[in-house]
């Protein structure tokens, strides 16, 4: 097929390079399903939201994008990235009202485009059950390998199938432990499957949706009493699944970051409970409203600062200066099963 006909496939979303960088979108930790292809010489990224298969590219100022699943309602197709990117909220002027803080103005100017994803309550809910003392790439092996199991084929582009994240019907009741576990889940192979049984009892999709309305701290908390959810757990679950843009996850990135950038905790080596709510306190008073969405930009440009060999140095800077003495390393303490999975998968391949 020749790039003119291949070119005449692509329908398009007028979104310019400030109000969309797909490559730090989704690849940043908020979504764990989407992976980079190249198609005819040049990067493609694919991935499903509910029972839709996109391929995305971002080209002359637009979001472009096919549905590689039959779909008979064009429209509905557009206002699914749409709702999925968040597409109607203006972007810069965020970007703006958040420079008013000065380590976002110097910290964020690399990472322009950054948007906050929209993703199916369920989905989210599992897949951070997943991130608990985790990285990137094995979360993505582990909720492949859940769709993949008990998601819906949704087709194959080049030499990958796409699966559907598996509904609250097509798990209860149906997922095992033991079955989770060979699949590389290991301790937080109890949480999912006791987590998709009490939100089945809750009233499933339906009970999540509602948790929408709800104020944030009722949400958190409704989350929270969910087998594997803690603060961190939930607070991602309320920003990235049900909207609440006021949620402010912590991990061990994080941590670090306000400790070094906003002097949050006094050096302390441990997160506690009431370190965690002071944290997330300090960026609804600096960035308001929306400090969850100014959290995620924070959190990838200090990921991009790693990658380009700067944070020692500021770190040095830093001490030099404000003569504040940062912990060695940050101590995230481990349950039991932690320490037992950690023992049982160091020989494990993901």
């Amino acid at each position: 097929m020749t790039r003119e006909a291949m070119k005449k496939q692509w329908e398009s979303i007028p979104v310019v390079s400030k109000e969309m960088n797909m490559e730090l979108t989704l690849s940043s930790g908020q979504a764990f399903r989407w992976v980079q292809l190249e198609e005819e010489e040049e990067k493609v990224w694919a991935g499903t939201v509910g029972e839709k298969l996109f391929i995305l590219r971002h080209h002359d100022d637009e979001l472009q994008y096919r549905v590689a699943t039959p779909t008979s309602d064009p429209s509905e197709d557009r206002q699914t990235l749409v709702d999925y990117f968040r597409l109607d909220v203006d972007l810069p002027s965020l970007y703006q009202q958040w420079s008013r803080d000065d380590n976002f103005r110097k910290k964020a100017s690399c990472c322009q485009g950054i948007r906050l994803l929209q993703q199916p309550p369920l989905e989210a809910l599992l897949a951070f059950i997943c991130s608990s003392n985790n990285h990137i790439s094995r979360i993505s092996a582990m909720v492949l390998r859940l769709c993949e199991r008990y998601g819906r084929f949704l087709g194959r582009i080049g030499d990958r199938d796409f699966h559907s994240f598996p509904t609250i019907t097509s798990l209860v009741g149906v997922v095992k432990e033991a079955v989770l576990r060979d699949l590389g889940f290991g301790y937080r192979a109890r949480y999912v499957r006791e987590s998709v049984e009490e939100v089945g009892r809750r009233g499933g999709e339906t009970w999540l949706e509602l948790l929408r309305q709800q104020p944030y701290e009722d949400a958190k908390a409704e989350l929270q009493q969910l087998p594997g959810v803690g603060s961190k757990v939930a607070d991602c679950m309320c920003l990235m699944g049900l909207g609440h843009l006021g949620a402010v996850p912590v991990d061990v990135h994080m941590w670090r970051l306000v400790q070094r950038d906003y002097r949050v905790g006094g050096g302390s080596s441990s997160l506690t409970p009431a370190v965690y709510c002071r944290v997330g306190d300090k960026f609804r008073e600096v960035f308001g409203e929306t400090a969850g969405w100014a959290q995620a930009v924070l959190f990838t440009a200090e990921l991009q600062m790693q990658k380009l060999g700067t944070q020692t140095g500021e770190r040095r800077a830093d001490k030099k200066t404000a003569g504040h003495k940062m912990p060695r390393k940050v101590r995230m303490p481990l349950s039991q099963d932690e320490c037992q999975d950690k023992r049982k998968t160091k020989r494990l391949k993901l």
